[in-house]
Order: structure tokens, then C-alpha cells, then sequence
């Protein structure tokens, strides 16, 4: 009989009978394909036609020739009374509903059928996220975890409520081994319906150290999942626990062992029931803290030292990025986007030493001005720069009426600086040498105007989280008209600079779609009315803020939060708010607020005397509270700048601070308002659409980190994200805007700045630049602006890293005419003519030269230009490619001059005219692009040595392995990170040179160590890398 549920088995006849007598339509099949998933389904099919058969034969003395005879034939002929054979052609049963009623099952991500190790490394499908997936689709499920915490409870508790409303039965087994597991947690669990709890008390007689998950399906295609991760946020998410999933379908036996020795221990004496009573609660309370060790380990200690004095290899890649753009393309007004918290003022810092190094070798000035627009951002960066020069006298501080002694080096608010006394008495405008000006998205204000204006230093280096600007003033044209370098939150979290969050969406309860907007934002004005004004409104919402704050956090009384409001008014009312209806002590501070009440307010904050401060835009930028481990957002804000520094401020690192809890509240949004912005730049880049990101978990996420969205919330987001897609028609409509706001015509490098798009977003096979500014109106269509084979020529070409092809590209545009026999050119034809020699050469002249697409390479190229960001050098003297430069498949075997490159599919290969080995690897490979065999281990094991695999074919003895044995300085390697880019083109490879074999071992395949001739950068480094 066939149950409802999720399946992954090849459909069979009898299962086609059963459906037919019970009237039942297939919800769900695919076709088998050669892939892990459709071999493994055959190969499992298989399996039950023997275990079937042996077990109908076990007592046949001739059952092992029987075997050997039935092995030898075809599965139809195999003979069972309980697996009837595949149907034709072969399909795998994924799904069975048995009414319209049911709603369609979530599958997880990795196929029911297949077991797999989790070991938590980048790439990797993260474990909380199958976990969850698991719950949603069991039948039942059994918990035999040694430690429980409340935040591992809050990370599954949605998807186990819709779990148990649902008719699901929930198991868990646990213990109080060294008081580990968390009070609140199990009382928590015991609340949930359906659900039955045993705790092992006796830790010395039975020290559980258990972890399995269980998920039980009663069609047969059950899950468990065994290893180190307990039921807390930092083993769910940790990347140094590994688990092992067991699929039913693929190994039954193992899978049965896991059921029955759950079923053993459940009916142990040692392990007792546990419903949340009273007096079951102070049993638990009690032998938790006996566990207890009684001595503090914890540290309050800060290290005082902020920074090395060598800068981290993210700071550096951004200081080598600021040299290439200033030596190679005289760019000396830099943009510098770095996260909250990533030492923006430190990069800055190692930037004027250099500078000033080169001035006094020089024996030039470097007189220094550092712009700020608020005392404590001076005070902070003035200690840094003194740290990083080694001189405790260097600069001085002007601000509030404090007179400096000399100017030489100087550090100012923005409200104290003169520029017109500076250009007319003190020096003249090219006096300072170097200026910086920090929180640089200030720059459009009026005060900013003279400073950009008048001065004339020989460098000016911008410092912002994030360069927009929520007066849609921009500030790109005073940098060079673009950002130089840039490291974004995801990166920050990925290598560890700020404090992993726990983000929960929550439904708001109030309606703001109807909230009338202004310059991109909601009417002030409106929004106080419903959080403020209407009492109804206001109460059940302040109400519900208070319950949730009390949810989410595990200790109140450790909490250290700030609330971020819509004003002084809104600010003021939630602070009365909880004073009058919670325990939670609270306090209200804005702008207005003088100095002594924002210090007592933060020492009271620190000493844990107030639990929260509620602030309007106070705590945006410049402040530092590093305690803070909670963050609400109570106001809604279009601006991403505003976003990101208030997250930020919660982010900061501190001892004992595990996690960051971020509260959003979510409300039904007014149509011009951007949900999609601020998830965008919590995850990390990746191939998938922000709305199966959503649907999926938030797979993308940085180490660690992790996104919880309530059922209203998600639908407010997904509703309001679907909205706002980059389609076609949307981005044409933001161009609209764009030119309306800047009173021009928008270049690209400005519109993919401002609305913080990837070329990805505007390259694909469907749409071009131009082709979008055809649609505006802004430009007329010609022949070539809407030709499928131009938006392909495009999405080619928009990853070239390589100063030389694209100046070969730009010189031929200026002259409007190219030279054919360069090899350049034979790389870019071939990106219009895959085949090319039925390519048309004039034709791609007249491609190329025409005024629209003249135009928009010439853009192209800029943008490329000004994403340099690694130094490259020509691979070898007379080659094309440069070492680090990223390419094709055919414009790399193009520039070999390898005969016929459209037609080689092979990773590897050796071309015998250049006495090359050829390896092009895929770092991060997908199931569902790769089959099993050819899942190859390739990976960096530091930065000079790589680990590479050869096909499975190949072996020690084979001509093919010999000539890699013994190859010397010819193994050519091109990586990328994964197949596809995230708008499903092809991603190119990037070229890391020549190397040579230092050790090999096995065959079929031989796995070589590769020592590189030049160091792979950090860029790559980090993708390439098996553990991050």
C-alpha cells in the first residue's frame, strides 16, 4: 500500500495498479537520468530485488550459484512476489498526495535515497538547514541528543510546531551530563504537543554523549542523522562537527540499528519521564547545576590590541587594490566599502603609511587631514593611526571649539572645518596632502560641499559601510565616480571580524502598505501615527515586541540591546512602554541627548542596569558598545546604509558573545518599498534567486549565521521581493529613476553602484546595458542592441580581469578599427562565434563599432577596469593570457591557440602543440551538475600547493599517466568556484599558472600535489581552500 509522502524510488507497475484501484493522480515523478540520484534509485531497486529474493530463498542449499545465475540477468527476470519491475521508460516516485488537501511536502535538499557526510565546510549544504528540511517531511521523528540548548530549540521550533499540528509524533532523549543542556529548552519542548521527553540523570553511571537525529516515514524512506552536532546554535552551524546521514533506502540495516538502539535506551530505567511539571522542572534545575562546574572561566578581559601591525590578508587585498588603481590608472579619489566593524580606519591608516613612506623618501610632505562628523569617530581613529605609525604624538584633534597647536596632521569634525580659511590663510587648497573622509555617505550634505569643492590633495580616500545615501544625493562623482575597493558583511563574517547573528523575522501586526513614501522612504509623520498615536495599534504592538524580546533572548537579565525607532516620539514611547508593562528596564536617547546622558546611558547598558535603549539614529555609525548581543529593528528603512549600521552595531566582537539575536519586524510593505536589499547583503554570492534562498533556508548564509523568518513575514518579504525582480521591465524602470534623481543619464558603473547590482544582474542571454536603455527610451534601437548573439558577446566578456585585452579592446573602439591577426582578437571573436571559422569578420566589425555597442563596451570596460583587483603579469612572454586572469573555456584555449576549442568538453587535457597539460577544475561541485564519478577532489592546500585528480581512468602505468608524473613546470591550472555564475551562464576560470607534481598516489584516479610557481592570491585563496 502506498502512504502520502515524499518518496525517492523508481516508480514500479504494482504502484501504478494501487494508484489506479485507489483513483489516486502521481503528484510528482522525473525521469531517471545518469546522475547520483537516478543510479543510486537503480542500484537500491536492485538491492530489494535480491534482499527480497534471499529472503524467500534462504533456506535453498543452492542459494549462492542461484545467485550467480540470477546476477547475470536481467532485472525483469529476477523472480519476487513483493518488488514488481520498473516501469518504462525508468522514473523515480518522488511524491504521493492522496487528496488535493495536503499540502506539497518540502523536500530536503540532498536526495532520500544517498548517505552523505556533513563536515561543515563552505560549499556545503548547511546542516541546519537539511535538518529542518527533514522535519517538515517526517511522519515522526526522535530526538538522542546529549545537550539541548534554548537557542537550538528556537533555530527548529516553527518547523516541529507545523510538524506536531500536523499529526507528527516527537521523541526526545537527553541527559544533565555536565549540566550542558539548558533548563529552559526542555520546558520549552514540553510544551509542544505530540511530544514525549526522558532525561538520564546518572551521569556517572551512563555519561551520554550522544547526537542522532531521527526522521521516521512510514512509505520506507526514512532519515537519521548521527554525529557530533547537538541540539544548540553553534553545533548546528558550527563548521567542525561532522554528521553522518543514513538513508532507510540505501542502507536499511544501518538505519534499523540506529531505530533500535533509540528504542533501547527510551526504555531504560535510566532515563526518566520528563512533561514539565513543577516539581520535574526544580529536578532538572537542580541536577543541571550539580553537573555544573563551579569555577568561571569565562573572561571579561578586552584585548586592548585592536589590530597587528601587519594588516590582515583582507586589508591587504583592499591596499592592493587602492595601489592598482592609483599606479595603473592615475585613480587618486578612492572609495573604500568596508563593513562595520572590519577596521575601515585601520585600512586607512596602513594606506597613509605607505604614502607617507613614499613622501619621505621623497622628501616630500604628507600632511594629513581626517574628516569626521562626530568627536568620538576622531578619538577612536587618531589612537588607531598612532598605533599603526608608531608615534603616540602624531596629529591632534579639532572639534568643539579645541584649538589644535599646529595643523600639519589633522583630525576635524566636518562642523569645525573652514576650508575657504584653509585655501585663503593656511596653506592654500593643495596644503593637505592626504585627506580621508570617514562615513563618506555623508559626503552629498551641504557641509561636505566646499571639502570636495576647494580642496585639491594628492590623495582623497572615501571610508563608508555602504556608499548609498538616503537623500539620494550621491557621493560616487567625488570618487572617481565608483567604488575602488570593497569588503562586504558576508565577508567579514566569513573570516571571522564580527559576531555571528541569529536573524528572526518577525510578522509585524500592523499594515503598512497603505503608508504613503517619500524620497524613497515611509512618511515619518504616518508611521509615528500607527506606532505611536493610535493607542489600539501602538499598545498591541509594543505588547507584542516586549513578548517576542522575551522568546527570543535566553536571559533577560544578561540582554544588552538597542531598539532602533522611527523618532525622538516613537523612541521615548517604547521606552515608557516597557518601563510600565515589563520587568525590562529601559531608556530613551537621541541626537538631542547631551553627552552625560549618552555616557550614563551606555555604562548602565554595560553594568546590565537598563536591558535595552530605545534610539532613533544615535547608535547608525561611529559608537562602539561591543557588549551589545541584541538588536531590534522597530522601524522600517529603505535605506541600506541605515540597515547595516544599526546590524552593525551589534556585531562587534566580544568575550563571551556568541551570537548576535537580531529582532526584525516585518509588516506588510508599500509597493516602492525594498525588502530584497537587506538579504542580499547578509548572504554570501551565490546561484540562486534571493526567493529560493527564502523558500530554501537562507543556504548562502556566512558561517555560523542564521535566518528565521515567521510565516507572515516570509510571505511579506517573498510578496514584496517578487515584486521587485531584475527583470527586464523593473531595471528598465530603475534606469528611469536613476537618470530622474541624478538629472542625467545614468553610466553603467553608477547604476550598478547604486542599486548594488553584479554585471550578472544586467548580463545574460536575454538583456544587454543598451538593450535596457533602448527600453527607457533613452537611446534609439539599432540593429545590434537587442541581438541574442550581442547579449551573449556580452555576459562573455564581463568578467575580463586583464589590463591587456581590455586596453587591446579599448584601443580598437578609439580607432574604430582591429587588428585580426592579434590574438586578442581571435579571443574576442570567438566570444561572438563560438564557431569560429564560420564567423563573419566584418560583420563583427560593424557588431563592434556600431554606436550603441561602442558605447556601452567602452562603459563595460571601466567598470572592468575599476574591478582589477589582483596585480597580473603575462603568463609567459609571448601568451595572451595573464597569470590570475579570468577566462572562458574558449577564449583560454582560444589564446593557446588550441585547433578547435569550442569542441573540447574535457577537464583535462594535454595539447600536444604547446606541450601543455591542461587542467580547468571546478572547485565546489554540484550533485546536480556532476555525476558521481566525477565529483574530483581538487582543492588548495596553502598557497603555493594543490591538490588534483585525474579522471577515474587513469593509471600510474598509462601513457597519460606517465606524461603527468612526469611532467615539469607544464601543468597548466585554471580553477573556478562553481559551474554556473548565479544568472545560470557559465562561470569562467581564473588562470593560476604552471605547476609541477611533488607527490602522487593511487590510480584510477592518481591524486597529484601540485607545487605552483607563483602564489594563488588571497582572492582565490579563499575559494580554493578545502577548509576556509
Amino acid at each position: 500500500m502506498l502512504h502520502n509522502g515524499i518518496y525517492d524510488r523508481l516508480l514500479t507497475l504494482a504502484d501504478l495498479n494501487d494508484l489506479e484501484e485507489e483513483k489516486i493522480t502521481i503528484k510528482e515523478t522525473k525521469s531517471v537520468r545518469a546522475d547520483p540520484e537516478g543510479i543510486s534509485s537503480i542500484v537500491n531497486f536492485i538491492k530489494n530485488i535480491l534482499r527480497s529474493y534471499i529472503n524467500e530463498h534462504e533456506d535453498d542449499k543452492n542459494l549462492l550459484p542461484s545467485l550467480y545465475k540470477i546476477l547475470n540477468q536481467t532485472i525483469r527476470e529476477l523472480p519476487s512476489s513483493t518488488i514488481s519491475a520498473p516501469v518504462n521508460p525508468l522514473t523515480i516516485l518522488q511524491e504521493i498526495r492522496k487528496s488535493e488537501l495536503i499540502p506539497t511536502y518540502s523536500r530536503p535538499s540532498l536526495p532520500l535515497n544517498i548517505n552523505q557526510i556533513f563536515t561543515g565546510v563552505n560549499g556545503e549544504i548547511p546542516f541546519i538547514n537539511e535538518i529542518k528540511a527533514e522535519i517538515r517531511s517526517a511522519d515522526n521523528i526522535c530526538f538522542f541528543i546529549s545537550f539541548i540548548k534554548y537557542y537550538g530549540f528556537l533555530q527548529i521550533e516553527k518547523d516541529l510546531k507545523d510538524f506536531l499540528d500536523r499529526g507528527g509524533n516527537l521523541t526526545i532523549l537527553t541527559s544533565t551530563y555536565i549540566g550542558a543542556t539548558e533548563s529552559r529548552a526542555l520546558e520549552e519542548f514540553s510544551k509542544l504537543k505530540n511530544t514525549h521527553i526522558k532525561i538520564c540523570y546518572d551521569s556517572k553511571k551512563v555519561r551520554m554523549h550522544a547526537k542522532a537525529f531521527i526522521f521516521k516515514r512510514n512509505n520506507g524512506c526514512g532519515s537519521a542523522y548521527v554525529g557530533s552536532s547537538n541540539l544548540s546554535r553553534s553545533a548546528l552551524n558550527s563548521g567542525l562537527e561532522w554528521n553522518i546521514k543514513i538513508s532507510e533506502l540505501y542502507d536499511f540495516f544501518l538505519y534499523q540499528k540506529v531505530l533500535n538502539s533509540f528504542d533501547f535506551f527510551l526504555n531504560s530505567p535510566d532515563f526518566e519521564e520528563f512533561s514539565g511539571k513543577v516539581e520535574e522542572i526544580e529536578k532538572l534545575r537542580h541536577a543541571l547545576q550539580e553537573e555544573k562546574n563551579p569555577k568561571n572561566n569565562i573572561t571579561n578581559t578586552q584585548n586592548t590590541t585592536f589590530f597587528n601591525i601587519k594588516p590582515y590578508d583582507y586589508q591587504q587585498e583592499i591596499l592592493d587594490k587602492l595601489a592598482i588603481q592609483r599606479t595603473l590608472y592615475n585613480r587618486n579619489k578612492n572609495l573604500i566599502v568596508a563593513a562595520t566593524g572590519t577596521g575601515k580606519t585601520v585600512i586607512a591608516a596602513f594606506d597613509y603609511l605607505r604614502f607617507k613612506q613614499q613622501q619621505d623618501k621623497n622628501k616630500q610632505t604628507s600632511r594629513l587631514l581626517f574628516v569626521a562628523h562626530r568627536k568620538e569617530i576622531l578619538e577612536q581613529a587618531l589612537q588607531t593611526f598612532r598605533y599603526i605609525l608608531r608615534n603616540p604624538n602624531f596629529g591632534e584633534i579639532c572639534c568643539s571649539g579645541e584649538k589644535p597647536i599646529s595643523r600639519e596632521n589633522l583630525f576635524i569634525t566636518i562642523q569645525s572645518l573652514d576650508v575657504r580659511n584653509i585655501c585663503t590663510v593656511n596653506g592654500g587648497a593643495n596644503f593637505y596632502d592626504f585627506i580621508i573622509v570617514d562615513e563618506a555617505h555623508h559626503g552629498g550634505a551641504d557641509s561636505y560641499q566646499d571639502l570636495f569643492k576647494y580642496l585639491k590633495p594628492k590623495i582623497l580616500l572615501g571610508l563608508t559601510a555602504t556608499p548609498e545615501r538616503n537623500d539620494d544625493r550621491q557621493i560616487f562623482q567625488y570618487f572617481d565616480n565608483g567604488v575602488t575597493a570593497a569588503i562586504r558583511l558576508p565577508q567579514a563574517l566569513e573570516k571571522g571580524l564580527l559576531c555571528p547573528f541569529a536573524y528572526f523575522g518577525i510578522s509585524d501586526t500592523v499594515d503598512l502598505s497603505s503608508i504613503a513614501m517619500k524620497n524613497g522612504e515611509y512618511d515619518t509623520k504616518q508611521l509615528e501615527k500607527v506606532f505611536v498615536d493610535d493607542s489600539k495599534s501602538a499598545f498591541y504592538r509594543a505588547d507584542n515586541i516586549i513578548k517576542t524580546l522575551l522568546h527570543y533572548v535566553d536571559n533577560i537579565e544578561k540582554t544588552k540591546a538597542l531598539g532602533f525607532c522611527v523618532n525622538i516620539k516613537h523612541a521615548q514611547y517604547m521606552a515608557n512602554f516597557f518601563n510600565q508593562n515589563s520587568d525590562i528596564k529601559a531608556l530613551a536617547l537621541n541626537s538631542r541627548s547631551s553627552s552625560q546622558e549618552r555616557a550614563n546611558a551606555q555604562k548602565e547598558l554595560i553594568d546590565g542596569k537598563i536591558s535595552i535603549i530605545f534610539t532613533v539614529d544615535l547608535y547608525n555609525e561611529g559608537v562602539d558598545i561591543p557588549q551589545v548581543n541584541t538588536v531590534l529593528f522597530l522601524r522600517p528603512t529603505n535605506s541600506l546604509t541605515i540597515f547595516l549600521q544599526q546590524l552593525g552595531r551589534g556585531l562587534r566582537l566580544y568575550p563571551g558573545k556568541d551570537h548576535l539575536v537580531v529582532l526584525d519586524f516585518i509588516a506588510k510593505a508599500a509597493r516602492n518599498f525594498n525588502y530584497s536589499s537587506r538579504f542580499q547583503a547578509l548572504l554570501n554570492k551565490g546561484t540562486k534567486s534571493l526567493q529560493d534562498e527564502i523558500k530554501d533556508g537562507f543556504i548562502n548564509l556566512p558561517p555560523n549565521c542564521f535566518i528565521e523568518l515567521q510565516k507572515e513575514a516570509m510571505k511579506n518579504v517573498l510578496d514584496n521581493i517578487k515584486s521587485a525582480q531584475n527583470t527586464n521591465k523593473n531595471l528598465t524602470t530603475k534606469i528611469m529613476q536613476l537618470r530622474d534623481q541624478i538629472e542625467k543619464v545614468p553610466s553603467l558603473q553608477e547604476f550598478i553602484e547604486y542599486y548594488q547590482l553584479d554585471l550578472g544582474d544586467i548580463y545574460n542571454n536575454n538583456r544587454s546595458f543598451s538593450s535596457l536603455l533602448t527600453n527607457a527610451l533613452i537611446i534609439k534601437e539599432d540593429f545590434y542592441t537587442n541581438s541574442k548573439q550581442g547579449f551573449q558577446f556580452f555576459q562573455k566578456i564581463s568578467h575580463i580581469n586583464s589590463q591587456r585585452f581590455l586596453s587591446f579592446i579599448k584601443e580598437s573602439l578609439l580607432e574604430e578599427q582591429i587588428d585580426i591577426t592579434n590574438q586578442f582578437f581571435k579571443m574576442l571573436f570567438i566570444s561572438y562565434y563560438r564557431d569560429e571559422k564560420n564567423g563573419d569578420i566584418e560583420a563583427f566589425k560593424r557588431f563592434l563599432f556600431s554606436k550603441n555597442i561602442k558605447d556601452e563596451l567602452q562603459q563595460l570596460i571601466a567598470v572592468l577596469e575599476n574591478n582589477i583587483d589582483v596585480p597580473l603579469k603575462p603568463l609567459t612572454t609571448n601568451s595572451p593570457l595573464d597569470l590570475y586572469g579570468t577566462y572562458t573555456r574558449d577564449q583560454l584555449l582560444s589564446a593557446l591557440d588550441y585547433d578547435n576549442p569550442t569542441t573540447q568538453v574535457k577537464g583535462h587535457f594535454y595539447d600536444k602543440k604547446n606541450n601543455i597539460n591542461i587542467l580547468m577544475v571546478t572547485l565546489h561541485k554540484n550533485l546536480n551538475e556532476y555525476s558521481e564519478n566525477t565529483l574530483y577532489e581538487d582543492y588548495a592546500i596553502d598557497n603555493q600547493t594543490f591538490h588534483w585528480q585525474t579522471s577515474n581512468n587513469v593509471k600510474i602505468e598509462s601513457k597519460e599517466g606517465q606524461r603527468l608524473i612526469n611532467s615539469k613546470n607544464n601543468m597548466l591550472l585554471f580553477v573556478r568556484d562553481k559551474k554556473y555564475n548565479k544568472n545560470k551562464t557559465r562561470a569562467p576560470y581564473a588562470c593560476l599558472g604552471f605547476a609541477t607534481p611533488i607527490s602522487y598516489e593511487g590510480e584510477s584516479p592518481i591524486n597529484f600535489k601540485l607545487k605552483l610557481q607563483n602564489e594563488i592570491p588571497a582572492k582565490y585563496l579563499s575559494k580554493s581552500i578545502l577548509y576556509n
